[in-house]
């Protein structure tokens, strides 16, 4: 077995012309290939002394297990951080000081177990805070499938200055420091195993934290394609806390249990405020799925009249053979409200 980080490196002049993916794939049981993408960290990105990053959706339970890779990304030097788990109401589970070497990779197996936080916990967050160093220490959690070993991977992010994350969604928005993004789609009841004449179908599980002692606020606005309709809603989070829908089309939005709906969730929110996304279908044989990107707006991932860029989606595959291979699906979304060609 072998497992480690690759950095990749280019010239600077070349670096616009670089893209760079991964993924995890596992053979099925019954045939095929589960899998997962594995973020992409650039140079320098993760905590530091007095920049702390956290991450949520962290899950032990009978049916999940969460695995935390920490990997430093500067090079510089072994640096020391301290690891907090947090339950979904804030309260800390328990805390662990761990040393990462310099370009190195620490994993903690079964992390919500290992960190104090028992075998059964829901929701659940980690903040990672560097007491120790000069290096910079990316988090990514992978929540597994006890059943299959499907998995989704999250990775950390910075968490907001006090100051900042103590301002409300309308304030900020005057101050022109809300954080607006986009989930490309959500979707619920389309069938996992379209023709086959089985039950199940896709749901999509949204997370919200607030990655601070001040409570973070959500102004939500799904667009469903289905129906043609947009449905707004507002969440607010508790200081340090986590909610969770399971099925959000359903239960936060209000949809009808089992009909179809998909379409893109945009998303403006307090700068403390963490949303992660899973798209997934429970099955027999376990649970299929992975995680979903939150896109920020603006962001690298965008491209338009004032930035025109070349964007890059590699590894798209798709096999000649009905009901076997890969197939894939392409999500272009218009984020400005006007029409784009």
């Amino acid at each position: 077995p072998v497992s480690g980080t690759l950095e990749v490196r280019t010239a600077p002049e070349r670096a616009g012309f670089l893209t760079v993916a991964s993924s995890v794939e596992t053979p099925a049981r019954g045939g095929g290939a589960l899998g997962f993408a594995l973020p992409i960290l650039t140079r320098g990105e993760g905590a530091r002394l007095g920049a702390q990053h956290s991450l949520g959706g962290l899950s032990a339970s009978p049916t999940k297990r969460t695995n935390v890779l920490l990997v430093e990304t500067t090079g510089v030097e072994p640096t020391r951080v301290r690891v907090t788990l947090r339950g979904p109401s804030g309260a800390a589970l328990g805390s662990s000081l761990l040393d990462v070497p310099r370009y190195g990779l620490r994993q903690l197996n079964s992390a919500p177990e290992s960190l104090g936080g028992g075998d059964s916990v829901e929701g659940a967050s980690l903040d990672v805070e560097v007491v120790e160093g000069g290096g910079a220490v990316a988090a990514i959690a992978t929540v597994i499938d006890r059943a299959n070993d499907d998995a989704s991977a999250l990775a950390s992010r910075p968490v907001a200055s006090p100051a900042v994350a103590t301002a409300g969604v309308q304030a900020l928005s005057f101050l022109g420091t809300t954080i607006r993004s986009v989930v490309p789609s959500l979707v619920g009841g389309f069938p996992t195993f379209p023709g086959s004449g089985r039950p199940e179908t896709f749901a999509t599980r949204l997370g919200f934290v607030s990655l601070s002692a001040a409570p973070a606020t959500f102004v939500l606005s799904y667009r469903d394609l289905e129906s043609g309709e947009t449905v707004t809603r507002t969440v607010d989070v508790p200081g340090r806390s986590t909610v969770e829908y399971e099925d959000a089309v359903v239960e936060l939005f209000g949809l009808a249990a089992g009909s179809r709906s998909q379409g893109p969730l945009f998303v403006d929110s307090t700068p403390n405020g963490l949303l992660f996304c899973e798209v997934y279908s429970a099955t027999p044989e376990g649970q299929l799925g992975d995680a979903l990107p939150v896109v920020s707006v603006p962001g690298t991932a965008l491209t338009g009249q004032d930035s025109v860029t070349p964007l890059f989606a590699d590894g798209l595959e798709q096999s000649t053979a009905p009901g076997t291979g890969t197939r894939s699906n392409l999500i272009l979304n218009e984020v400005n409200g006007r029409e784009a060609r």
